[in-house]
């Protein structure tokens, strides 16, 4: 039995201790699994054995491992409670070694968040002293990382050290953070180090190499940069930023002056990525020092529209690129630009410099003066002052500014001989300038101004002769001798021209001295020369020559003579026939002389010689006593020429025939009519004494006293006050007073409204209303006199009264008046005024065929002047293009210009440039404005029309950077209103045009 009870025992006792076992090895089971399933990061299923095991509530040590990885699970898990329960579990067992671990875990999860401050915080709880040396190793790296992404940089580096120097898995990360945080910090040796270190592993070396290359480059190592990027090359190794390696050599190149290897690394650079500024600044500028200018001004366009230094340079070195290809209306702008922007001083100056030099060799010399003033004020001791002085003396003289050149020259503390060269010049051209608007005293004193100056030797010959001219002009012949031969004591070729005119000037100061022998030498040696044979002057020179043997009375040499002119293509061919008929009339062949008299009154009915030769015809026929005839012709010159001056003589003589013809009271009637209407005329005291013989004969003495004592009434002596009153008033007129002369002469004629002077006074008050352009106030006037018709001012006032009709838009009444010019004129100058006056008219009125036809009267007639040959020519051009005759207008216009340098080939040259802007001739029409713009810069008005379709051209050829420069160049400097607001109009229709294409 106890046998029994103790086998019993045993029995019990195995199989409890059999059950136990059994329990243990099941319950290490799931623990066993558990952590199978963490390992291979199964973290739901490992979860769910760890449940397991602490649902046995067994309080062992186990428990306590699985509490940790249940809740790290969680946090694998991404569990919300994950986070709670591990910081729980470091709470509830903070000595237990997997406390530890349960902070490193939620640090590492929240650094993989990004949660880098949070990351920190549970790093820093960690014990060291429990960690292992991989954790401590990691936990360095971790927070090194979590404090870098901080911007922590102080703090991350210590943890990076720590590790960079020994063998361990961070070592070459921890390198290549070093590397950074040093290199942010500028410590660029101590990065160099740890980034070449970090460079030997193989996950950074794709890394590193921008960074060696940035530290070399920062520390200006140009040779070991560029020996590092050719150790890369060879490698054949692809690394991050390779293009930005790149763009560091292109800077380095160019530094070095490579200039050809920096375009490679630049454009190696933009084969991936845009250049920036800078890069691109570089890139252009290597092919400027190239010499590839094309490739130069395509890149510096891409940076001119920057308004910073980048932006300066650019425009600058763009407008040096233009000119070493000759395009200097391209460089203009760009220099413009440079010269506004601040950030370079040297620049600006030299921009602003050399806006004014190219302008002036373009020919602009408006904004050569504006440039240059700026660059003056702006730089009084600047590096280009002298050049500038003289180019802007130059600029001065070529605008036609004398009086301002001469001021400003005046005004230098220092002259070059330049500038003393460009004073001579001025002072002779302010000269010409005052001569050429009827000033030729004041001219007198700057010609001898510049003869102070002789840097121009020709200049000294042409002031003698303009002197020589102007003091022939004012009757002091023997003085103009004077002048005339020391002009021919310069003999230069230059001066030859001078010289020969100077005897053609010889020729006239002698002849009006009446010194005929001496006066037809100079016209003969002027004449004689061959080469004067195509001069203006030579068929006038014929004529004068031809004139003076007539005065000599060397009639055949004088026919021969007159013949000459006739050959020479003198256009006074109606003035050859009268002093043919005068010369043949004076040798007594009357009939010769009847012949060329009647030939000028029937080929020229419109000459102003007409009445003249009417006159001599009947005369002629008075000498030869042939008196009804001439009764006959006097009776015709008086009906066809009412209001010629030569008419009391025509009366006067009349009544001789008449005389000798038995017809007493015909020729007292002729008389009378001088007495009456002319009674101030030389003839009327032969009238007087005419009617006194008839009267006498008649036995009539005491009617003809009455007669006597109205003829006295008539002519009072010269003191009396009528006459003093008269004379003040006209003096007034003359010396350009005009508004007391208009008071003195209608006070004038109130008190004396019956006065022998009341048609002359009647004449001057009209033209000084007309010369204060008070138009309606002087046209009643005008009109007076040319009702009187008394033939002095009648022709005067017809040509006024037509001007004032065009002035005020009554074309129908200027053409009136014109044509009644044209009929009576007396001289060459009325012709050609009435021609003109009928030509603008019938433009005005769209009679295109009438108003090209006068214009061809007036190119034909000869008796125009240049400007008024030229305005002929403009307006045969207007009229064939307002008719749509566009290339037969052009020839026309060519002709113009060629022929003119004035106004009318300003007008003639911008309207070619029209046209072929119309016709879409861009290029051609831009050529045609800048030459407008060199030749005809004194023309404000063309010009300034002239840049409005510049820019048309530019925009036209989608150069708006050229139309916008030139625009903002109208609005900055133009005076005239209306252009500066269409410039603006344009300038924001393109502005409205460019945010649409970016929109």
């Amino acid at each position: 039995m106890r046998l029994f009870l103790v086998l019993l025992y045993s029995l019990g006792h195995f199989l409890a201790i059999a059950q136990n076992t059994q329990t243990y090895t099941h319950d290490n089971y799931l623990f066993r699994t558990a952590q199978e399933l963490y390992g291979k990061e199964k973290y739901t299923a490992a979860r769910q054995y760890f449940e397991k095991y602490l649902s046995l509530n067994k309080q062992d040590l186990l428990s306590v491992e699985s509490e940790y990885y249940l809740a790290d699970c969680g946090l694998q898990l991404f569990h919300d409670d994950a986070e709670l329960k591990l910081n729980e579990f470091v709470k509830k067992y903070p000595a237990h070694p997997k406390s530890q671990q349960a902070l490193l875990s939620l640090g590492n999860v929240l650094k993989g968040k990004k949660d880098y401050k949070s990351a920190l915080l549970y790093y820093e709880k960690l014990n060291s002293d429990l960690l292992s040396k991989e954790q401590k190793e990691e936990v360095h790296f971790n927070m090194g990382y979590c404090y870098l992404n901080d911007k922590q940089l102080d703090k991350a580096l210590p943890h990076f050290n720590s590790l960079k120097t020994g063998e361990n898995k961070y070592t070459y990360a921890a390198s290549y953070y070093a590397g950074n945080i040093e290199f942010k910090q500028g410590d660029n040796d101590a990065a160099l180090t740890d980034y070449k270190k970090a460079e030997q592993n193989e996950s950074y070396r794709a890394l590193v190499p921008y960074m060696i290359a940035h530290i070399l480059y920062k520390q200006k190592k140009y040779e070991d940069l560029i020996a590092y990027n050719d150790t890369l090359a060879k490698q054949k190794t692809d690394f991050k930023n390779q293009d930005d390696i790149q763009l560091l050599l292109s800077d380095v190149y160019f530094r070095k002056q490579e200039h050809l290897k920096c375009v490679n690394a630049s454009e190696k650079y933009a084969a991936t990525k845009e250049l920036p500024e800078d890069a691109q600044y570089r890139y252009a500028k290597s092919y400027y020092y190239l010499g590839k200018n094309e490739k130069a001004i395509a890149n510096f366009k891409k940076l001119v529209a920057q308004k910073d230094s980048i932006g300066q340079h650019a425009a600058y070195f763009l407008a040096l690129s233009y000119l070493r290809d000759d395009n200097k209306t391209f460089a203009l702008p760009f220099l413009a630009q440079a010269a506004e922007l601040p950030f370079s001083k040297e620049v600006k100056e030299e921009s602003i410099f050399l806006q004014g030099k190219i302008s002036y060799e373009l020919g602009k010399f408006s904004e050569v003066i504006a440039s240059l003033k700026e660059y003056r004020k702006r730089y009084p001791k600047g590096r280009f002052v002298q050049e500038a002085n003289e180019i802007m003396s130059d600029a001065l003289l070529n605008t036609s500014h004398y009086s301002e050149a001469l001021d400003y020259i005046e005004s230098l503390s220092k002259r070059s001989p330049r500038i003393d060269a460009v004073y001579q010049k001025a002072a002779y051209h302010r000269a010409e300038e005052l001569y050429n608007q009827n000033h030729a005293d004041s001219s007198v004193s700057y010609f001898e101004i510049s003869q102070q100056y002789p840097y121009d030797k020709v200049l000294v010959a042409g002031a003698n002769y303009w002197i020589g001219e102007i003091l022939s002009m004012k009757g002091d012949y023997k003085g103009a001798v004077e002048y005339y031969l020391a002009t021919q004591e310069n003999k230069q070729s230059g001066a030859q021209d001078f010289y020969k005119k100077a005897d053609y000037g010889l020729g006239y100061a002698f002849y009006n001295q009446k010194m005929y022998d001496k006066a037809s030498t100079r016209f003969r040696e002027f004449s004689d020369r061959r080469d004067q044979q195509h001069s203006k002057y030579y068929p006038d020179a014929l004529l004068r020559l031809a004139d003076c043997y007539y005065v000599q009375k060397r009639y055949t040499d004088a026919l021969i003579t007159y013949d000459k002119a006739l050959e020479a293509q003198n256009k006074e061919k109606d003035y050859i026939l009268l002093q043919k008929g005068l010369v043949s009339g004076t040798l007594g062949n009357y009939d010769q002389a009847d012949n060329f008299l009647f030939d000028l009154t029937h080929q020229y009915p419109k000459s102003p010689y007409y009445e003249t030769a009417l006159f001599n015809k009947a005369m002629f026929a008075l000498e030869r006593g042939d008196y009804l005839t001439a009764v006959q012709s006097y009776t015709m010159f008086i009906r066809e020429r009412p209001g010629s001056p030569y008419l009391p003589y025509a009366l006067e003589r009349r009544a001789i025939c008449n005389v000798n013809l038995k017809n007493p009271e015909l020729a007292y009637t002729d008389y009378q009519l001088v007495l009456k209407d002319y009674p101030t005329s030389p003839v009327a005291n032969a009238a007087l004494q005419g009617i006194q013989e008839i009267m006498s004969k008649e036995g009539k003495n005491e009617e003809f006293i009455a007669i006597l004592k109205e003829y006295k009434t008539a002519n009072p002596q010269k003191t009396d006050l009528e006459h003093i009153e008269f004379e003040s008033g006209k003096r007034l007129y003359f010396d350009q007073k005009y508004n007391e002369a208009i008071q003195v002469l209608s006070n004038f004629q109130i008190s004396y409204p019956n006065s022998s002077f009341g048609y002359e006074s009647t004449y001057y008050l009209a033209d000084a209303y007309y010369r204060l352009g008070k138009l309606n106030e002087a046209l009643p006037y005008y009109q007076k006199v040319v009702e009187a018709n008394k033939g002095t001012y009648t022709n005067r006032s017809l040509f006024k009264i037509a001007d004032i009709y065009y002035a005020t838009g009554n074309y129908s009444e200027a053409k009136k008046y014109n044509k009644q010019l044209q009929k009576v004129a007396s001289s060459k100058k009325e012709v050609a005024n009435a021609y003109q006056g009928l030509m603008l008219a019938h433009f005005q009125t769209a009679q295109y065929d009438s108003c090209f036809a006068y214009g061809e009267l007036i190119v034909n007639s000869g008796y125009a002047t240049t400007t008024g040959q030229n305005k002929a020519f403009l307006y045969q051009a207007k009229s064939l293009l307002a008719q749509k005759d566009t290339l037969k207008a052009l020839d026309y216009f060519v002709v113009t210009m060629n022929e003119a340098k004035d106004e009318n080939g300003a007008e003639a040259q911008y309207t070619i440039a029209t046209i072929f802007y119309q016709q879409k001739k861009y290029k051609s029409s831009l050529n045609e404005l800048f030459n407008l713009n060199e030749y005809y810069s004194d023309y404000v008005k063309w010009v300034d029309q002239s840049f409005l379709l510049v820019a048309d051209n530019y925009l036209a050829l989608g150069e708006t950077f050229q139309a916008k420069a030139t625009l903002e160049s109208i609005v900055k400097n133009a005076s005239d209103a209306k252009m500066v607001e269409s410039a603006k109009q344009r300038l924001d229709k393109m502005a409205q045009e460019n945010a649409g294409v970016n929109q």
